[in-house]
């Protein structure tokens, strides 16, 4: 009976130990969120076992990683699109179910001749605005207001709201493969964003943050997020 509860006691010291080892680590890669993503199914690595963190990342790719956190996967077969606008995205190719999925519920759009190009890098303003379409802060764009470029509004946003720390930020350089893993942790884990109501008069939205903080009125929003409604 000795030897059984030092058995016990070496199992449970193992069990202990081996828990404290992430279990999708990547041997080039020790970031959180890439472990985190990983783990999720989000993102993995290569055939190799590798994450190759400072390689650029394609707009296809990237598409994927948000379609899957906004729960593409969960979908019935006959649920997802069928047919692709773009010219550049046929049903053959790999990405077709995630780009058209992303496209269809606004988080990215393509360009003005019909294309999509889905094996160009995603530049950082790009990766932006798709982590906050993605969590319902596209509704804060204020339509009436002309900005000087077309990411201004989305990079201010995501610098109030914590998606980035800085607005310094080149908006067209492209961003790597852990990059991208950091940007859309941090927006899975971001209180989601919901449309309240539409002021004809002012037309503008109006919205909540489901933050489960009370506001003006005495409302609450019950905490929610990317990963708690899609994820976990």
């Amino acid at each position: 009976m000795f030897m059984n509860r030092k058995i016990i006691s070496l199992f449970t010291s193992l069990a202990l130990i081996m828990s404290a080892v992430p279990v999708f680590a990547y041997p080039d890669c020790d970031s959180e969120a890439v472990t985190e993503l990983t783990k999720w199914g989000v993102l993995s690595g290569d055939e190799n076992g590798n994450f190759r963190p400072d390689d650029l990342l394609t707009r296809a790719e990237f598409s994927t990683m948000a379609a899957i956190a906004t729960g593409v996967n969960d979908l019935k077969a006959t649920d997802l699109p069928q047919e692709s606008r773009f010219s550049d995205v046929g049903r053959d190719y790999w990405g077709f179910k995630y780009i058209v999925y992303s496209t269809n519920c606004a988080y990215l759009d393509g360009f003005e001749d019909g294309t999509f190009k889905p094996d160009e890098n995603v530049t950082f303003a790009q990766a932006v605005k798709i982590c906050l379409s993605a969590s319902g802060y596209n509704a804060m764009i204020d339509k009436s207001v002309e900005p000087s470029t077309w990411y201004e509004p989305w990079l201010k946003i995501a610098y109030d709201y914590g998606l980035i720390d800085t607005t310094d930020e080149n908006p067209d350089r492209k961003i790597t493969r852990e990059e991208a893993a950091e940007m859309i942790y941090t927006a899975v884990n971001m209180p989601l964003c919901i449309v309240k109501g539409y002021n004809v008069a002012t037309g503008t939205i109006n919205f909540r943050l489901c933050d489960g903080k009370e506001d003006e009125n005495g409302e609450v929003e019950p905490f929610n997020n990317l990963y708690r409604k899609y994820i976990r």
